[in-house]
């Protein structure tokens, strides 16, 4: 049985078939060009964007223009370095990285707390399965815990910024705890983020966004709009986290917007009462889209999509202006 989440499939399928007459994508392997501990990577590039995948420990480690800054958040080599000897329970490599359980319920599936992730899909070795001029498809070992395994499927659109991830998590054996498909980008700071809100989202008047954080969130940090959240730091504010029902976040620089869109629809079960989440401090910002919490029987799955893209901007845009623009690629693309 496959419950399988549909939303971003018209998006994939719009990919392939501008990819069918466009120029070959290529893809290289490279043996340790990020910081230390990453191992043997692969990169798809296209004329416009580049990312490279670290199979090694299941995350995307680059995604940005060609030519240009890398808008993932990587740990600094020395301090990852001086994590590594003294034995830190918990990497915090940076990149992109997909968690199978909701945080309040880890203590009880791992034990120890609720911090760090023990799970085996994520920072553990991913095998390769298909390596493509378009494609990379790797697989994680077995989270022994939840019985279930991920698998990640990253396509990059033939000539445009466009990446496509299928993340697909499937149940070995029984269990008696619920999975969701969590992924977590950690991303450059930017100048604000904006989270989408779903205009069938339940609870949309009265509760339009959640502050997902124990202390408060000025308004001055969480200006709503008609169809997003602009979320962001000031000097008054150095920790948050915010959460809507919607199907994109986006982190807004200077000259690029990098737009997350997902597949999740807005009537799943959501502990958190979101599914797109943004984290922010002072050192990066995490974009963060969930998938449903179902329960899987053993030889279910459950698979999301999501869709990266670049979009060009300028520093005078106004916060507006941007939004106008995500919401023209949406409606290009059929979202």
């Amino acid at each position: 049985m496959n419950i399988k989440l549909l939303f971003g499939m018209a998006i994939t399928a719009a990919i392939f078939t501008i990819g069918c007459t466009s120029a070959p994508i290529k893809i290289s392997e490279t043996s340790d060009p990020q910081p230390l501990g990453y191992g043997k990577t692969y990169t798809l590039q296209n004329s416009s964007a580049v990312v490279t995948i670290a199979p090694e420990i299941g995350r995307i480690i680059h995604f940005g223009f060609v030519g240009d800054k890398n808008l993932i958040w990587l740990k600094d080599r020395g301090e990852l370095a001086k994590e590594k000897v003294v034995g830190t329970e918990w990497l915090n490599w940076g990149g992109d990285k997909v968690w199978p359980a909701q945080q309040s319920e880890w203590s009880f599936i791992y034990g120890g707390g609720d911090w760090p992730p023990k799970t085996k899909l994520d920072g553990h070795l991913f095998r390769v399965i298909k390596s493509t001029a378009q494609k990379l498809v790797i697989e994680s070992p077995l989270d022994d815990a939840l019985h279930v395994r991920l698998r990640r499927t990253l396509t990059l659109d033939a000539t445009r910024p466009h990446l496509t991830i299928e993340n697909t998590i499937t149940r070995n054996s029984a269990s008696p705890w619920p999975v969701h498909i969590w992924s977590v980008t950690q991303s450059i700071l930017p100048n604000y983020t904006l989270l989408g809100i779903d205009r069938d989202a339940p609870d949309r008047e009265s509760r339009p966004f959640s502050n997902l954080w124990d202390s408060p969130l000025p308004e001055a940090n969480a200006k709503l709009l008609n169809s997003a959240l602009r979320f962001s730091l000031d000097e008054n504010l150095s920790i948050a986290k915010a959460g809507t029902i919607g199907n994109w976040c986006a982190g807004v620089y200077d000259d690029v917007i990098f737009l997350q869109e997902s597949d999740s629809p807005p009537d799943g079960c959501y502990p958190d009462g979101a599914n797109v989440e943004v984290f922010i401090f002072n050192q990066y910002t995490e974009l963060e889209l969930l998938s449903p919490s179902i329960h899987l029987q053993k030889g279910e799955n459950i698979s999301s999509t999501t869709v990266w893209s670049l979009i060009k901007t300028e520093a005078k845009a106004t916060t507006e202006e941007n939004l106008k623009l995500i919401e023209g690629l949406n409606s290009a693309e059929g979202l």
